[in-house]
Order: structure tokens, then sequence, then C-alpha cells
């Protein structure tokens, strides 16, 4: 069985600040959009060709500091400094604002964004939060690359705001380094991730020290391969019973490393992540959801080569019902509603 591992928290503990998805969620949609283009490389493509041209013709907006308005952070020290109301900067609006526009928008209106909650991090680590502001906003390039990037999303079974929001960003890596922009490298691909200003601190905990002999030097230490013949069963058990001495110190002490470090997760009130143990679940959910193919179709490609041959003219239903559960479990772990067809028993792929 292979594992994920988190890799933005403590073993298998985050901090998870309100507002924002957990580390383990955004990087298991880190794992499945690359998957997909993988599997379709149209995704990237087609933002690429029909989305790209449009966003880099959008104006950007000039946004300025607003002392009416002000937050204190929850750990006490982050406040609203008077010296920082000349603040200024020119930027495209986060893209929960444009969702949240395009939301309350009427059908065959323009779109108009405005910026009522919105704060630019600044400073060490983005440790500052600066409340800006701007005038309504209403322009017909915006309007339309907020359509195309929904026709986007649509089109390829992957229409949910997170899906977008990477879009999003990929879309200003590759406006600013045309590197990314040639190998069409997903933004959350790119590691940029950064631990909450306001995560609470966990001590540093030291791991024990490693101490084993290699399997060469345990072989050569038993004599085993030099002399097979001649070394003595007396000999050869005493040496066995040093290496599981050491072993079991080794494991006793890792043990209670871990405990100490998870107990101070737990104390900290951190969260332990939801994380999918076997990555191949993600080209499952890929091809049934992208794809459009059936748990079957799935089954047949993925599984069924590894297995003994089925008895013939019957389906190993205990086999697709395991895809399912995957790709269903999966699916909403990330937040991607599946299509139609695959939540509905018994109903064929659609192509």
């Amino acid at each position: 069985m292979k594992y994920m591992t988190l890799r933005f928290g403590k073993g298998e503990f985050e901090a998870v600040e309100k507002g924002r998805d957990p580390d383990a969620i955004t990087q298991m949609r880190w794992e499945f959009l690359p998957r997909a283009s993988k599997a379709n490389p149209q995704i990237v493509d087609h933002l690429h060709d029909s989305v790209l041209p449009i966003y880099e013709r959008v104006p950007l907006i000039h946004f300025q500091a607003d002392p009416k308005r002000s937050r204190r952070r929850e750990d006490k020290e982050l406040q609203w400094k008077n010296a920082r109301a000349n603040f200024n900067c020119v930027r495209r609006p986060g893209w929960r604002i444009l969702e949240d526009a395009w939301s309350r928008r009427e059908p065959g209106q323009p779109l108009i964004v405005d910026y009522p909650d919105y704060y630019a991090r600044i400073g060490k680590g983005g440790r500052v939060e600066v409340p800006l502001q701007a005038p309504l906003h209403e322009d017909p390039l915006l309007t339309d690359f907020v359509e195309r990037l929904f026709d986007w999303s649509e089109k390829f079974r992957i229409s949910t705001p997170w899906a977008r929001r990477h879009a999003y960003e990929t879309l200003n890596l590759w406006t600013a380094n045309e590197a990314f922009k040639s190998v069409r490298l997903w933004d959350l691909q790119f590691e940029r991730f950064t631990s909450s200003p306001s995560s609470p601190e966990l001590p540093e905990i030291q791991p024990p020290a490693i101490d084993l002999p290699s399997a060469a030097e345990l072989t050569e230490s038993l004599s085993l391969s030099l002399y097979p013949s001649w070394v003595s069963r007396e000999r050869v058990e005493e040496q066995l019973r040093s290496f599981k001495t050491s072993v079991d110190a080794v494991t006793k002490g890792v043990l209670e490393f871990l405990d100490e470090r998870d107990a101070a997760a737990e104390n900290a009130k951190w969260f332990k992540a939801k994380l999918k143990k076997n990555p191949e679940h993600f080209d499952w959910l890929v091809h049934a959801q992208v794809m459009g193919k059936s748990y079957e179709e799935v089954f047949q490609h993925f599984l069924a080569p590894r297995l003994p041959p089925p008895t013939p003219g019957t389906i190993p239903t205990d086999h697709v019902k395991t895809v399912r559960r995957a790709v269903n479990e999966l699916s909403k772990l990330i937040g991607l509603p599946l299509r139609a067809d695959l939540t509905r028993p018994g109903r064929p792929s659609s192509k």
C-alpha cells in the first residue's frame, strides 16, 4: 500500500485557519489536477490557448489602503498601523472576489466587482494585513474572462470554485514566468506554501538517534556469506539477539517520539488531516470524472490486469464496488461533485 504524507503539517496533523482550506485538501487537489491534465492534455491546452489571451488583456486594478477599516488578528499582535495608510498597490483581485461577484450577477448583465472586505498581506511572512479599497469595477474584458474560465471548468467536468481558483493562479504564474508557461506547469505544483501567521507554534521535539547496522554489516557480522558452513549456530543466535535488542530500543525511542509529537499537536488544537492512502485512487477519479469512464471501465483499465482472470461471463462486482467506493470517497474529500452518471448505479458511461 502506498501512502501520501502531509507535506505542510506535523506528521498527520495540521493547523487549520478559519476561512482557509486545510493543507491536506489543497494537497490532494494538487495531486488531482496535474493527473487530470496528464490524462487529458486539453485541460491545460485550452486554458493556455483560449483563456490566457483574454486574461492578459484584463487591466490591473489600483488599490489603496482603507484607514476606515482595521483588523486585529487572533494572535493580538497584528494591528492596523497609521504608518501604512499610504500603502497602495496595482494588482488583480483575488479569485474569491470574482467568484462571489459572478454568483450575484444577473444573466446577460456585466460583471460588477466590489471590494467590501478586501485585505492584502504584507511584511515578512505576510504577518500584517492591510485593508484595501477600490471603486466598483466593471469591465467587458473582465466579464468575458470570468465567463471563459467558468466555461473551461464546465467543459472538463471540474466545475468547482477551487479548480477555477487554481486555474486563475496558474494564469498569473504563466503571465509572470515564461518558463512555467512553456511547460504548462500548474501553480499548485510550484511549492510556495507557508505556514499560517496565526497557526499555533509547536515545540521542537528532537527524534532519537538511530544507530543500527546496515544489511551488509549485519551479514558480515553473522559470517554467513563468508563461512556459511563453518559458523557456529550459537554465535549466529547471539548476534541475532544483540541485533533484536538494538532494534527494540530504537523502536521504543521512535514510538515515544511520535507519541510526544502527536500529543503536542493535539494540545495546540491542531487537527488530524484526512489523506488518501493510495495515490492510484486519483487516477481512478480522473478517468471516471474527466475521461467519462464507468466504474467497470476504470476497474478493467487499472485493476483487472493485476488480478487472476475471472470466470467467463461474470463481472467482478466486489472489485467494481471498490472502485466506486474509492472514487466517491476521494471526490467528497476534495470537493468535486461527480457527474450524474456516476451517482446513479447501473448507468452506462457517457463519452
